[in-house]
């Protein structure tokens, strides 16, 4: 999976011709792979409220249960019904909406829960270890510079305290916008 990311993270930087910035990024990059279960569908049907990634990226990959969302840009909610066992649903977090100068946005997705057996989920979640900063390709007249450079991991711990004080999220714009 961390291959995958690599190699979809090259082809982005590549696209927007910031390609001398790959082999910085991927030395910075941190790797976390978690196992999600979700148990079986008993009350209400939330197994993860709507939400977008704080990460730079997160690589899903699902059993035969369905229940993640993904929400469209008309704000309809679609299930995330995966062509084949073996598919991979790739997000961008926030972390990367402000590496991009908001060229990249990260999208709205939750979980529900509908099927009488557990839902399980693997995980790839990516995150900076140190400050990112909006490459200078990233703006012009038409892009005016939309973030400050901030430490992803500080950020992160931010974010937790945060939410845990104030039940809500911290957005990013609030921590690092212009």
């Amino acid at each position: 999976m961390m291959d995958l990311d690599q190699m979809v993270i090259r082809m982005v930087f590549e696209s927007y011709g910031v390609e001398k910035y790959y082999d910085s990024h991927i030395v910075s990059t941190d790797y976390m792979l978690r196992f999600n279960k979700y148990k079986e569908y008993i009350e209400d049907n939330i197994g993860l409220p709507i939400h977008t990634d704080k990460t730079l990226t997160t690589i899903i990959h699902q059993n035969h249960i369905n229940g993640l969302e993904v929400q469209i840009s008309d704000g309809e909610w679609v299930t995330y019904d995966p062509p084949s066992h073996s598919s991979f649903l790739y997000f961008a977090g926030v972390a990367f909406q402000v590496w991009s100068n908001n060229r990249i946005h990260p999208c709205s997705h939750r979980v529900s829960l509908s099927a009488k057996e557990a839902r399980h989920t693997l995980g790839l979640v990516t995150f900076h270890n140190g400050v990112i900063r909006i490459p200078n390709q990233f703006v012009d007249d038409q892009h005016p510079l939309k973030y400050k450079p901030f430490d992803h991991l500080v950020y992160l711990r931010q974010q937790m305290i945060y939410s845990r004080t104030h039940k809500a999220v911290y957005p990013i714009e609030a921590y690092c916008g212009l």
